[in-house]
């Protein structure tokens, strides 16, 4: 059996929707469940014209399950004035940091690109993390604590347009060979 969730906001037509439902219908054994509220472990929220995208409780699941659950809150998710080595003494439990640097990533991947660069810093270390690694770790997710509430908000305003540029260096003289796209809707 298949389940099929629609965001109808995809498209800008209810007829496109309803042909396409009633063409997976006639193919597959279907289910219509209407709008969905939690896809991929991602919270849905509607408000007018807005879809707000949002992993609130999967950073909470994260702080409970590393029991770091309300603690102070960070302003920032990285300190910039520690510059992190390679562990030459002690070490922490590497499991442990590398469920958390995964659990961070999916993060990244999903609602949470503030953080990358922070991760980015930290998962060099995920061989063998020393305490200094978990301490910044620890800030990193008391920062998502202070920001879990935070989303992606899609607004639908008239004269709104997609804008992107894709950069493409070939070798280290950026000027020499590059080519840019410019993707406009």
């Amino acid at each position: 059996m298949f389940i099929c969730w629609w965001l109808a906001y995809i498209w800008s037509s209810l007829e496109i929707v309803l042909n396409a439902k009633f063409f997976l219908a006639s193919n597959f054994d279907m289910k219509d469940l209407g709008e969905a509220n939690v896809m991929l472990g991602i919270k849905i929220l509607r408000d007018n014209d807005c879809i707000t995208l949002s992993q609130s409780h999967y950073v909470e699941k994260i702080l409970k399950n590393f029991k770091l659950f309300d603690m102070l809150p960070m302003s920032t998710p990285f300190d910039s004035k520690v510059h992190l080595i390679k562990n030459r003494g002690g070490s922490f439990p590497q499991d442990k940091y590398a469920q958390i640097i995964g659990s961070l990533m999916f993060l990244i991947n999903w609602t949470c690109p503030d953080i990358a660069y922070a991760v980015g810093r930290l998962i060099r270390y995920i061989h063998n993390p020393s305490m200094e690694h978990w301490d910044e770790i620890s800030r990193l997710l008391r920062y998502l604590e202070g920001t879990c509430d935070f989303g992606f908000s899609y607004c639908g305003y008239p004269n709104m347009s997609l804008f992107g540029i894709c950069l493409f260096c070939w070798n280290w003289n950026f000027f020499a060979k590059s080519t840019i796209n410019k993707v406009e809707s």
